[in-house]
C-alpha cells in the first residue's frame, strides 16, 4: 500500500494527476481506512478539476481523521473552488482550532475574500474620468478572477486582474497584455470599494512612486463607476440619423471641419527626440484630444474617416474645391500638431508612435474621380515600411489602452521628476 501512495506521489510531482489517481485508488482498495490516500487523491482530482470527486474524497478523509488539519485544508481547497464560501469559512474555521498557525489559513481566506469581491464585480461597469486626464468614459467587463476587458473609445483591451481584499481598501491591479512590438505597460494599482448603492470607486497613483498605492479616493485619478453599460446618448443618435440625409462629400467637409475646430495650435504628438517626461506631458494632452475626436468620429462614423484618410494621403482627388479646401487647412493643422508627416519627416525624422485621427499613410499615387464617393487606391509598393509603423492606423496606442495612460504617464512622470 505505501508503494503505491509513494508511485501515486511520484506521479503526482511529475504533473501526472490521472496516474496518481490511478495509485492512490488502488492503494484504497487494499486500505480503504487510509485517510492519507484520500488526502492525495483528493489533491489529484483537484487538480484534474474533478471538483465532486475531490470534495467526496476530502470529506472522506476528514471523517476518517477529524484531528489532522491537512484533511480539512483539501476539503477547503475544494470547496473554495466549488464556490461554496459558507462551508469554506467553517472548514476554515476548524483548520485554525486544530492548527492556529498553519501557513494555508491566511491563503484561504483571502482567496474568499477575493472570490467574494469578484462575485460582486463581475459584469460591466462604466464611468467617466477626470477632466484632467480626458473626461473620456471607460468600461470595464470583469470576465473572470484574473480577466477584465477594458473598453474605451470604442477599443477593447484585455487586461490580467489581480484581487486583494485582505485589507481596506482593497486592491486592485491591472496589467495590459500589449501587443506584440509595443512597449511593455506598468501594472497598474488600484484600490477599490463597492458601496451600499452599488458603485464601484477606483483609485490609481497619480503623481506618485508606481510603489506607492493611493489610500484614500480622491484626485485627478478617482473615478466612479456604475454598473452596466454606458447609456444611450439621445443628441447622439438625433446627430447619426441627421447624417444618414447628407451626402458622402457633406459628411466628410463637415467631418473636416469639426476636426479643424477640436485640433489645437501645438504639438501633440511626441517626438523620439523628447525628453520622457515631455512625451509623457504630450500624451497627457493627446489623451484629452482623443475624448473629444472620438465623439466626432462616432457622430460621421468609420467609413467618413477612412474617405477624408484617402483625401489627407492624397491617394484619391477631393470631388468638390469647398472639400478641397477644408482638407488643405486640416493637413496643415495636423502638421502642425505633429499627427500629420511633414516633408522633413518625411525625409528621416521619425516620430514616436501615437494615437492620431485619421491615421495617415503616405501614398503616391492618385486617381480623378467623376462622382463623388471616393475610391481607395493600393499603397505603392514602393512605400517604405517605417513609414507605415510610425503613421499607425491604430487610434489608441501607447501602451495598448488609453483608459489606462492617466496612470502610466504618471508613473513616467514621477520616474522623471525623481532623477
Amino acid at each position: 500500500m505505501n508503494s503505491l501512495k509513494e508511485e501515486g506521489n511520484a506521479y503526482f510531482g511529475r504533473g501526472d494527476a490521472g496516474n496518481a489517481v490511478e495509485s492512490y485508488s488502488k492503494g484504497l482498495e487494499l486500505d480503504k481506512e487510509n485517510h492519507f490516500l484520500y488526502s492525495n487523491r483528493a489533491a489529484a482530482y483537484l487538480k484534474l478539476s474533478k471538483l465532486e470527486e475531490a470534495v467526496a474524497d476530502a470529506r472522506e478523509c476528514t471523517r476518517l481523521a477529524p484531528e489532522w488539519a491537512k484533511g480539512y485544508i483539501r476539503l477547503a481547497q475544494t470547496l473554495l473552488r466549488l464556490g461554496e464560501l459558507k462551508e469554506c469559512e467553517k472548514v476554515v474555521d476548524m483548520i485554525h482550532s486544530l492548527e492556529p498557525d498553519n501557513r494555508n489559513i491566511k491563503q484561504l481566506v483571502e482567496s474568499i475574500g477575493n472570490k467574494r469581491a469578484f462575485a460582486q464585480l463581475k459584469g460591466n461597469w462604466f464611468g467617466r474620468v477626470s477632466p484632467e486626464l480626458g473626461g473620456y468614459i471607460q468600461t470595464f467587463e470583469f470576465r473572470s478572477e484574473s480577466q477584465v476587458m477594458v473598453s474605451v473609445f470604442g477599443r477593447a483591451i484585455l487586461a490580467r486582474l489581480r484581487l486583494n481584499t485582505s485589507i481596506s481598501p482593497g486592491w486592485l491591479d491591472l496589467l495590459v497584455e500589449t501587443e506584440p512590438g509595443q512597449p511593455s505597460a506598468p501594472e497598474v494599482k488600484h484600490i477599490f470599494k463597492i458601496d451600499q448603492e452599488d458603485v464601484l470607486h477606483l483609485c490609481s497613483p497619480y503623481m506618485t512612486s508606481p510603489e506607492e498605492r493611493p489610500t484614500t479616493f480622491e484626485g485627478p485619478a478617482y473615478v466612479v463607476m456604475k454598473r452596466g453599460t454606458p447609456p444611450v446618448d439621445e443628441n447622439a443618435v438625433a446627430e447619426k440619423k441627421l447624417m444618414g440625409t447628407l451626402s458622402p462629400t457633406e459628411k466628410c467637409e463637415r467631418f473636416a471641419k469639426d476636426v479643424i475646430e477640436l485640433l489645437p495650435d501645438y504639438r501633440i504628438a511626441p517626438f523620439a527626440t523628447d525628453s520622457d517626461a515631455r512625451q509623457a506631458e504630450i500624451m497627457l494632452e493627446n489623451v484629452r484630444f482623443q475624448t473629444s475626436y472620438f465623439d466626432i468620429k462616432e457622430k460621421y462614423g468609420d467609413e467618413t474617416e477612412e474617405f477624408v484618410k484617402f483625401y489627407l494621403e492624397g491617394s484619391v482627388v477631393c470631388p468638390t474645391p469647398k472639400l478641397a479646401a477644408l482638407v488643405e487647412v486640416l493637413r496643415n493643422k495636423m502638421q502642425v500638431c505633429g499627427l500629420f508627416p511633414s516633408d522633413e519627416e518625411l525625409e528621416g525624422a521619425q516620430p514616436a508612435a501615437v494615437p492620431a485621427p485619421p491615421a495617415v499613410e503616405v501614398a503616391t499615387s492618385k486617381i480623378a474621380l467623376d462622382t463623388a464617393e471616393p475610391v481607395a487606391v493600393t499603397p505603392a509598393a514602393s512605400r517604405e515600411e517605417s513609414k507605415d509603423e510610425t503613421f499607425s492606423t491604430n487610434c489608441i496606442a501607447l501602451t495598448g489602452v488609453v483608459a489606462l495612460t492617466a496612470a502610466i504617464v504618471a508613473v513616467v512622470l514621477f520616474r522623471n521628476n525623481q532623477n
